[in-house]
């Protein structure tokens, strides 16, 4: 009996957290349903080994890569007109798209088609206020007139937070009942195999803490910030304790600098295949993001016991550290909140600049740090029905 089918639609296909999600959720339909895959841009040789070895098609809307502002313009243009064509000869079911232009194009593309019993969900990763806003008031004000609409259209708009949620509903118009919260599920087992493999850079014998922060070296995650809020907090408390840094990006030469002008108890780890790994043997994670969605590395930290610090950013951090407790976020937390998972500190939009907030919630910890127990760590993301369940009712209802 031939099976439906369903296409995955994203902007890029770059190992980033949203492509990994992406096709953790593409497998839960797997046997049920045949699987397309395709992206805005082209995809890079590791995001395709790892489509294959799902056994998912993916499907090439185009090979040309463009360069400069115009030609990205001519790229998303070229793409939409090959998604177009694309579900006009291909007789989907369903489409998931994930990030922005993936999901304006894909409501765009079903209407133009004239295929409109398809079904569409859309899918939005991040809190758009922050995001649109760290980029200016323009093009925030832009994004709250375009998006409705289209938004609007789909069949559903799936979030990764409550944040996202009351963010659409409030400040881009998305109808309440189109909006539904699906929080990102982990891959445990992976998690812990990986986490149970050697690393040399981290020695748990010194009588100095080791502290692990992971991301993209760029303004949102604001690792500026966190290396000289780090080493403020060195000072401060006269410790020696090391922060260690994995990912790359714009930003890393700016670090570099700072490190060695400074000389800063940090190390810039780069891109790292296995975080989990990391995650384990630290004695602490940090995350200073501006913005996030569902922040991942996070979540994993969490679910492997590791004791942490985060930035209550929107959004994400205040509903993994409080173990999904709190996830109203017009409640006002004290700026450095203790939970049995880790803590919670006031978030900045300072990406250069020490946090005094994240200076305090390092130096209230050290007693926590010290005799914090990975064994006895209780949260749901330990579940292995997490995140995973309501996708299998989506298409469902």
């Amino acid at each position: 009996m031939k099976k439906d089918k369903l296409l995955f639609l994203i902007d890029k296909m770059e190992n980033g957290g949203a492509e990994r999600q992406m096709l953790k959720i593409a497998s839960l339909y797997q046997g049920e349903y045949d699987i397309d895959v395709t992206s805005l841009y082209t995809a890079t040789p590791s995001m395709l080994e790892q489509a294959e070895k799902l056994n998912f098609e993916y499907v090439v809307l185009h090979e040309f890569k463009h360069k400069g502002a115009l030609g990205k313009i001519f790229q998303l243009f070229e793409s939409y007109k090959a998604l177009q064509k694309l579900i006009i000869n291909t007789d989907y079911y369903a489409i998931f798209s994930f990030l922005e232009w993936s999901n304006v194009l894909a409501v765009l593309a079903r209407k133009k088609s004239r295929k409109n019993r398809i079904r569409l969900f859309l899918n939005v990763r991040n809190y758009l206020s922050n995001q649109y806003a760290s980029k200016g008031q323009f093009k925030l004000r832009i994004a709250k007139y375009i998006l409705p609409y289209f938004y609007n259209r789909a069949n559903g708009v799936i979030c990764n937070s409550h944040a996202i949620k009351q963010d659409l509903i409030a400040n881009f118009g998305v109808h309440k009942k189109n909006v539904q919260v699906i929080y990102n599920s982990l891959d445990l087992k992976k998690i812990t195999l990986d986490s149970q493999k050697s690393i040399d850079c981290i020695d748990n014998d010194s009588d100095h803490l080791t502290f692990v922060a992971c991301g993209r070296l760029v303004e949102q995650k604001q690792m500026h910030s966190l290396l000289l809020s780090f080493h403020q907090y060195n000072k401060e408390t006269n410790r020696n304790d090391r922060l260690l840094i994995l990912g790359d990006g714009e930003h890393k030469t700016l670090l570099e600098n700072s490190i060695n002008k400074q000389t800063i108890n940090a190390q810039l780890i780069g891109h790292q295949d296995n975080v989990a790994a990391w995650f384990k043997k630290a004695d602490c994670f940090l995350l200073n993001s501006y913005f996030e969605g569902f922040p991942n590395v996070l979540a994993e930290a969490v679910a492997l016991g590791t004791y942490v610090i985060a930035a209550d950013c929107l959004s994400g951090p205040r509903e993994i550290i409080t173990n999904f407790e709190i996830i109203d976020y017009k409640k006002t937390l004290p700026n450095v909140y203790q939970t049995d998972l880790g803590v919670l500190y006031k978030s900045q939009y300072n990406a250069h600049q020490v946090n005094p907030y994240l200076v305090r919630a390092l130096k209230s910890s050290i007693q926590y740090i010290n005799i914090h127990s990975r064994n006895n760590t209780k949260t749901l993301l330990q579940d292995e029905s997490f995140g995973v369940l309501p996708w299998r009712k989506v298409l469902s209802v």
